[in-house]
């Protein structure tokens, strides 16, 4: 399965819009197998990007076509993916006229 940063980003503001971002987890999808996890149940004292970078170290996916979003800010979503290591990346944004994305460059808390 491949899918492109656009789609994921589709994919997301699709679950954002009926669920809403406070309750938004860290998400990621290996493409290669169409293996989706989601990161739940986070301790509040757990920041959910650390999170997330934790899990794709630990689970040896550095290296692999993954699509990732999760919680970046009180009411952001910060949405990538990555291939061989190269990654892409969009920032959707809650406001008082809905959703909206647009691409950025690589997030200063993005450490992998």
């Amino acid at each position: 399965m491949s899918i492109t940063l656009g789609q994921f980003v589709a994919i997301t503001l699709r679950i954002l819009a009926a669920d809403g971002i406070d309750t938004y987890q860290p998400t990621i999808a290996v493409l290669a197998t169409r293996d989706i996890s989601v990161i739940s149940d986070l301790p509040a004292q757990v920041d959910p990007r650390v999170a997330l970078m934790d899990t794709i170290r630990r689970r040896d996916l550095t290296k692999a076509d993954i699509a990732f979003g999760v919680r970046s800010g009180p009411a952001e979503v910060t949405v990538g993916r990555c291939e061989d290591g190269v990654c892409e990346f969009e920032l959707i944004v809650g406001g008082t006229d809905g959703l909206t994305h647009r691409p950025i460059g690589s997030p200063t808390w993005w450490s992998l």
